[in-house]
C-alpha cells in the first residue's frame, strides 16, 4: 500500500494555523499529487513560506533556506487539502474534548476547509478560535441559524435578522428544506445591503427573479 503524507497531517505537525506565519517549511523528496490532472510529481520539494506555497519543483533544483524547517518525505505522497462544504459542527452541548476530537479527525483525513451548515452560536466561537490558533482545526466558514418559520414572520424582520447575523460574523445563510417566504415580501425586489451568501434548497424562482408565491397570511 502506498504511504501518503496528507497536508492535514502536515498542518498538525506545524502545531497551529497561526504558527505557519513567520516561518518557512520544506517538504523534501515527496511525491506530489497536484490534482490538476492525473499525474504524480516524483521526488519534488514543496517550499512553504509564511503560510503560502512558494515553490513546487524537483528537489535537486530547490535551494533550501537556512532557516527552513525540513520535513523528509522520501517515499511518501503529498496532496492539497480537501474542503468539505456540508458539515454539521459540534453543538453547544459538546465538550471541549469532543470539539477538539471532531476537528482533529477532519485534519487527519486531509480536510483543511469546512463549511458549517447547522447554524449555532458556538460555531462562531469555533471559527474564531481556529482562526486565532488557539484551537487546532480546519478553516471554518460558519452558517447562520436557518431563516424561516417563526423567526421570519414579516419582510422587514427577516431582512433585519439576516443583516444581524452577517454582522455577528456568520459567513452564509442556510435555507431549510421546508423554507417558506414570509407573507407579502417581494424578495427579488428587496436587495439586502452588502448581501449575504446563501445555501440550501433555494427556490428557483428567487434565483431567476420571477414572482414567487408567499406564504399565506396568518
Amino acid at each position: 500500500m502506498k504511504k501518503t503524507i496528507l497536508l492535514g497531517l502536515a498542518l498538525i505537525s506545524l502545531s497551529t494555523t497561526s504558527g505557519l506565519y513567520g516561518q518557512t517549511t520544506a517538504f523534501v523528496n515527496v511525491n506530489v499529487l497536484p490534482m490538476d490532472r492525473e499525474r504524480v510529481l516524483e521526488q519534488h520539494t514543496v517550499l512553504v513560506r509564511d503560510g503560502l506555497i512558494e515553490a513546487v519543483a524537483p528537489s535537486r533544483r530547490v535551494q533550501l533556506p537556512s532557516d527552513a524547517r525540513i520535513i523528509e518525505g522520501d517515499g511518501l505522497f503529498l496532496m492539497p487539502g480537501l474542503a468539505d462544504m456540508h458539515v454539521t459542527l459540534p453543538s453547544s452541548q459538546a465538550t471541549e474534548e469532543q470539539v477538539g476530537d471532531f476537528l482533529y479527525l477532519l485534519l487527519a483525513n486531509n480536510v483543511t476547509v469546512v463549511r458549517g451548515m447547522s447554524g449555532a452560536s458556538n460555531h462562531l466561537q469555533i471559527k474564531r478560535r481556529v482562526a486565532s490558533g488557539s484551537l487546532l482545526g480546519p478553516t471554518v466558514y460558519a452558517g447562520a441559524p436557518p431563516l424561516g418559520g417563526r423567526n421570519a414572520q414579516d419582510p422587514q424582520g427577516a431582512i433585519e435578522l439576516m443583516l444581524a447575523r452577517r454582522s455577528a460574523g456568520y459567513d452564509l445563510l442556510p435555507f431549510p428544506v421546508t423554507f417558506a417566504l414570509p407573507y407579502g415580501i417581494p424578495w427579488q425586489r428587496r436587495p439586502i445591503p452588502g448581501g449575504i451568501p446563501s445555501e440550501g434548497p433555494f427556490p428557483r424562482e428567487l434565483a431567476s427573479g420571477a414572482p414567487f408565491p408567499a406564504a399565506s397570511p396568518p
